[in-house]
């Protein structure tokens, strides 16, 4: 199986055999974790090569907020964080997951030596700040019932993107109280929202396995642009319908 974070470097760039030979070099010293886990000492960069992350940042009173999901292939840290001098932020593993821990050294070094590389890392930053802003719009703006079916959409294609999607279906190892501290929402409403999207026929949950009935349907539920992921349309289940009540 392809290495994931090639997988989604070249989705920005054509390396050659040499480029996709560091960017293995880079992963080669990977490390298993069990869920729940924290990853990533100070100083580097996590690549999630497999399983589910996030990144967080607690309050003073222990609530949480989840500001970053992460599937395979990612970089679970910016690196121009490292640059400007931030802190550190909190990354947790969501599933058993396999991790390269890479010095911010090491990364910056093969960047200089491989300029596609390098090309390729800015522009996965770039797609990762386009992320960002989507979350931030759905906080401010898109209604609960919105924000639920655009993180499913978001989610699943992101999957697809590295091969981990099967047909209509992907993993989404997230609890209720999981998804309410990603949302901003109370574990009940995330409730009474699954159960609206489960109703109006748009997704299934099972587990930690979600079922998209179509993503086209979902997506106008959703108000999700597919463009802000490097997409310039939606895959299609030849599925019709659409979305009915919502919950605000």
């Amino acid at each position: 199986m392809m290495n994931a974070l090639l997988r989604k470097l070249e989705r920005f760039e054509t390396l050659t055999r040499g480029e996709r030979d560091a960017v293995e070099q880079l992963c080669a010293g990977a490390v298993h974790h069990r869920g729940d886990e924290q990853v990533g000492q100070a100083g580097t960069i996590p690549i999630l090569l497999h399983g589910f992350a996030y990144r967080f940042k607690l309050l003073s009173d222990g609530r949480r907020q989840i500001h970053g999901l992460f599937v395979s292939g990612d970089l679970c840290r910016h690196i121009y964080g490292h640059l400007a001098g931030q802190g550190e932020c909190g990354v947790r593993t969501l599933t058993p997951s396999l991790v390269a821990s890479v010095q911010v050294t090491t990364l910056l070094a093969v960047m200089e030596e491989h300029p596609r590389i390098a090309k390729a890392l800015w522009a996965n930053t770039v797609a990762d700040d386009a992320l960002l802003r989507e979350w931030v719009v759905s906080l401010g703006r898109r209604t609960a019932y919105e924000r639920m079916a655009h993180l499913f959409c978001e989610v699943f294609l992101r999957l697809r993107a590295v091969g981990q999607a099967e047909g209509e279906s992907c993993d989404l190892p997230l609890t209720q109280m999981d998804l309410g501290d990603l949302m901003g929402l109370s574990t009940v409403h995330v409730n009474r929202v699954l159960q609206q999207l489960r109703r109006d026929g748009l997704i299934a949950l099972k587990g930690s396995q979600l079922t998209i009935r179509d993503v086209g349907v979902l997506s106008r539920a959703a108000d999700l642009d597919p463009s802000y992921l490097g997409l310039d349309t939606l895959p299609s289940s030849g599925r019709t319908g659409t979305a009915r009540a919502q919950i605000a």
